[in-house]
């Protein structure tokens, strides 16, 4: 009997291409997503029933899907961020859990710098105006020289430091995880501070963070309190954070 392997992510047909190939030389049967959208609770706990592996986006997988997927070995998270698996289910049960850590982190790292240049240059209501006929001279700022607090320092964190420092802003970042010794911080000129300081003394505070019991609402009216009247903030992670 062959095994059978879900692929949820809308985007991955388009883009995994050599993994079906390699998936179906492998003799494993591929059951996609062909909804359009994210599947609900309701729905992996069917689609998963009798799967062996999963290839799965931000669909839930909970404790109740996991446990009624009595076939299921293996979870590979189509991204970085793991908080839609429950991973001390698929722990407890031997399920193996991966992820495509940091294979996103340019395109992510990139987009944060646009927002930074976005907001700086006032280039949405810019454009906007001139769309209505008008020209409203609005004087931006520079991003040179000015203070971008990072909220962790994995590989996205790490991307935007390298991108901030080549443009020659200074570096503040809040990670408790980070080992002192971690080459980017020397080569970056990255100063390692406490949250609290970060968010006080950042121009630009960017988040990238996982989200889990530590770090849900990190940014909330006491923090948001905290930062400089003129200073802009940025979330490329998740919305709960």
């Amino acid at each position: 009997m062959m095994k059978k392997v879900l692929i949820t992510p809308r985007s991955f047909p388009s883009a995994g291409e050599k993994a079906y190939k390699l998936l179906r030389e492998q003799g494993f049967e591929i059951i996609d997503n062909k909804t359009g959208k994210s599947f609900t609770e309701d729905q992996m706990l069917e689609k998963c029933s009798e799967i062996d592996g999963v290839i799965v986006g931000i669909d839930p997988i909970t404790e109740k899907v996991i446990r009624n997927a009595k076939k299921l070995k293996a979870i590979s998270k189509y991204g970085a961020g793991l908080d839609n698996i429950d991973l001390n289910i698929a722990s407890e049960l031997g399920i193996k859990v991966t992820s495509a850590a940091g294979t996103n982190a340019t395109s992510v790292a990139e987009l944060t710098i646009g927002f930074f240049f976005l907001l700086a240059r006032n280039i949405l209501y810019s454009a906007n105006s001139v769309k209505s006929s008008g020209w409203n001279r609005i004087r931006g700022i520079e991003l040179t020289g000015k203070t971008v607090g990072i909220l962790g320092l994995g590989n996205i964190g790490k991307e935007v430091s390298r991108m901030a420092h080549g443009l020659g802003m200074d570096i503040i970042a809040y990670d408790p995880y980070i080992n002192p010794q971690d080459e980017s911080i020397s080569k970056y000129s990255i100063k390692i501070m406490d949250l609290f300081d970060v968010i006080k003394n950042a121009d630009f505070l960017t988040l990238h963070l996982p989200l889990t019991n530590e770090t849900g609402r990190i940014i909330n009216i006491d923090t948001l309190k905290m930062m400089k009247p003129t200073a802009y903030l940025v979330n490329t992670a998740r919305g709960e954070l």
